[in-house]
């Protein structure tokens, strides 16, 4: 019904869907207690998609970091005195807020208290990394240059540190530490994920049926996007420490990790905000190197089997290389090979078995020893042309020798 309505009547059809009563509803009868065919996955991720495009204006409206009106800079961005000294990063493990109504309170990475770490310092003070200095805001690619963000980045923001305060913090350490900054980085991962979740496509995609069950099955309050942003945030830090990178010219490629573990996490379908965590958890670096190894090897593979130019030449090369294969088998049968001989009672004696230079007979030989064929008596000559049946893989009983 959505797709055929326009204008007015289409946005008031998605806010109407986006009801909690009406997500909860299809969470619970479509998505929780189905097996879900790919018409009906298809048809969920098309409701998701109409659903997401309510933050499309969000997305698409520019805020100016120096207008004071909706906001300051400074409740998100620290300045240089603000940061003393760096210690410990304290994993993405203490959230500060207890979910509502239809959420326990839940702890963002669950972690042992002997495991719990220091945050970095935030305190008041003129000293600061020399390393900063060095590679302060004025030497920055032009790349990394923010002067707005969106509107949809800034309610992300808000809502991260709001919720995940102590998280948040170190996200602001890092990005003030490592760069490019709080501001370029959080607009960067809002484009991200909005790109992975096909926030602000003029129409679903045709094909896809990539839907997330917490779309259907989260309150106003904690609403998927804003969650999950927080969550990337936090990922790109823990990200950042596995690569081991540090500096500004590192920064595309932990960015591009980030996508792809995103991507990854997003297509387990996580139903709950635990277990998204919990697969966040589980992509590490090495997951996603292994995994671009993989879609790299099949990359291969598809070319081998579906490119033209190569089939062409595979097909105009069999026969030739077929007659390759026969004449090097033809010459290592021509050189002769050892084989245990198959007597009822296993008696540790061996056979020689040779192709003759005709390529008419084989020899058998009797030999006393399978490592020298110097003493050879001549047990047995068989005609190729008398051979009818060949026993091959289990069927040979040489297999069981």
């Amino acid at each position: 019904m959505i797709r055929l309505c326009k204008g007015e009547k289409k946005l008031q059809l998605i806010k109407e869907m986006n009801y909690k009563q009406n997500r909860d509803s299809i969470y619970k009868y479509i998505i929780e207690n189905s097996n879900l065919d790919q018409k009906m996955e298809h048809e969920l991720y098309v409701l998701q998609t109409y659903l997401l495009s309510l933050y499309r204006e969000a997305l698409e409206t520019d805020i100016n970091l120096n207008d004071n009106n909706l906001f300051n800079r400074e409740d998100f961005e620290l300045s240089a005195d603000d940061v003393k000294r760096l210690t410990i990063l304290m994993d993405f493990g203490e959230a500060d807020r207890c979910l509502y109504a239809a959420h326990s309170t839940e702890s963002i990475l669950p972690i042992s208290p002997t495991e719990r770490v220091s945050i970095a310092s935030i305190v008041s003070g003129k000293s600061f990394s020399s390393s900063y200095r060095s590679s302060g805001r004025s030497n920055m690619d032009q790349e990394f240059q923010c002067g707005t963000i969106s509107y949809l980045t800034l309610e992300a923001l808000r809502h991260y540190q709001k919720n995940f305060s102590k998280t948040f913090h170190q996200s602001q350490v890092e990005e003030k530490v490592y760069e490019p900054g709080i501001f370029v980085t959080s607009e960067r991962i809002m484009k991200m994920v909005a790109k992975l979740l096909h926030i602000g496509v003029d129409s679903p995609d045709p094909k896809s049926t990539m839907y997330q069950p917490i779309v259907f099955n989260c309150s106003s309050k904690a609403p998927f996007l804003l969650e999950l942003f927080s969550r990337s945030m936090w990922l790109l830090s823990r990200t950042r420490r596995e690569m081991k990178v540090s500096t500004i010219t590192d920064y595309p490629k932990v960015m591009q990790v980030l996508e792809k573990q995103l991507q990854m996490v997003l297509s387990r379908r996580p139903k709950d905000f635990e277990r998204l965590t919990a697969y966040m958890t589980e992509i590490t670096f090495e997951e996603v190197l292994a995994k671009w190894q993989e879609e790299k090897d099949q990359e291969f593979v598809d070319l081998q089997n579906n490119n033209a130019s190569i089939i062409e030449l595979k097909e105009s090369l069999s026969k030739e290389n077929e007659q390759y294969v026969i004449h090097q088998r033809i010459n290592v049968l021509k050189v002769g090979q050892v084989f245990p001989k198959v007597t009822e009672k296993k008696t540790g004696k061996y056979i020689f078995v040779q192709l003759s230079r005709n390529e008419k007979e084989l020899f058998i030989f009797d030999i006393k020893n399978s490592k020298y064929t110097e003493q050879m008596s001549l047990q047995d000559k068989i005609s190729i042309g008398d051979i009818t049946h060949i026993a091959t893989g289990l069927n040979c009983k040489h297999v069981r020798l």
